[in-house]
């Protein structure tokens, strides 16, 4: 990622001036990417769930050949960065599922994952990235109709809102204050991780949980734009993300950054989560996201070690 992984975006001003109030969304890509979980493969049929036609050929023949270049997103590296060809093959099979569908969920979710790893974990130049940002963006904006309209599993439509959620995250951490608030980023971002979270808590092991946790914590409280912050629920919501997975790094992780902040006093059961993650063994199949969040947690270590001296 060219980017550091930590972003501050300027969201509020206050009083004669800057404010000083800033948007720790601590790298959309990381804190966000502490999302991917489980092999999608391993889950049940959506269709069969919820009593649906299954996709037609053509649809399945792409989503299967999607999900194999998925899987081999990160067999090469460049660095701590995928190579980007099997994302970016994966986006193209994505894509034509999604011709010959328009209106399922499964491609539209599975896109949006595709394209935010393709920003924030591929070796790709900002010009591609951002044009994937808006690609996502529109994406999105699109699902809003079908996911209104209640059809699909409960599964899919929990996975497309996340995503949907986590595109215009990924594009708020690319954009201008007057941009953030005037498209309501912050807000679309908490409804539909809330709106993923009633239908299925399970997405992402925890990923509507940690997103909400980040959000009440970081957000400044601002009426109108961003009144629904409520410091007090930061840390629920990322107790709740661990006790789903507890060996998940990213529900690690979530848990100390919110522990150091709602409740500094227990800033050694923070450090306890944040070396769990920096000392442990990436998983193969997320071994970028993996890298990444270790990164981050080692990074904070080294900051609180500085703090003490």
């Amino acid at each position: 990622m060219n980017q550091p992984i930590e972003h501050r975006i300027p969201f509020a001003h206050g009083g004669a001036g800057r404010s000083g109030l800033f948007v720790h969304l601590n790298g959309l890509a990381t804190l966000f990417l502490l999302v991917f979980s489980v092999c999608i493969s391993s889950l049940p049929s959506a269709a069969a769930e919820a009593n649906l036609p299954p996709p037609t050929t053509a649809t399945m023949t792409n989503l299967v050949a999607g999900d194999a270049l998925w899987t081999q997103r990160a067999n090469t590296l460049s660095g701590n960065l995928a190579v980007s060809a099997s994302i970016e093959a994966a986006i193209e099979r994505y894509e034509a599922a999604g011709r010959d569908e328009p209106t399922a969920l499964e491609p539209r979710w599975k896109l949006l994952r595709a394209l935010h790893y393709s920003v924030d974990f591929a070796d790709r130049d900002d010009d591609a990235k951002q044009a994937s940002v808006n690609q996502a963006v529109a994406i999105a904006h699109e699902s809003i109709r079908l996911l209104e309209s209640e059809e699909g599993s409960n599964r899919d439509r929990a996975r497309l809102y996340f995503w949907s959620g986590i595109a215009w995250g990924t594009k708020a951490g690319r954009v201008g204050l007057l941009t953030v608030v005037r498209e309501g980023l912050a807000t679309r971002m908490h409804d539909f991780a809330e709106s993923a979270l009633e239908l299925d808590p399970s997405v992402e092991q925890g990923g509507s949980l940690r997103l909400l946790s980040r959000l009440h914590a970081t957000l400044p409280r601002v009426p109108f734009v961003s009144g629904w912050v409520d410091r007090t629920k930061a840390l629920g919501f990322a107790e709740r993300a661990l006790a789903l997975d507890p060996d998940h790094s990213g529900n690690q992780l979530i848990m100390a950054l919110t522990l150091l902040e709602m409740t500094p006093s227990r800033e050694s059961d923070a450090r306890a989560f944040l070396e769990s993650v920096s000392n442990g063994t990436p998983r193969i199949d997320f071994l970028v996201e993996d890298l990444a969040i270790q990164a981050q947690a080692a990074s904070r270590i080294d900051e609180l070690n500085r703090e003490s001296q």
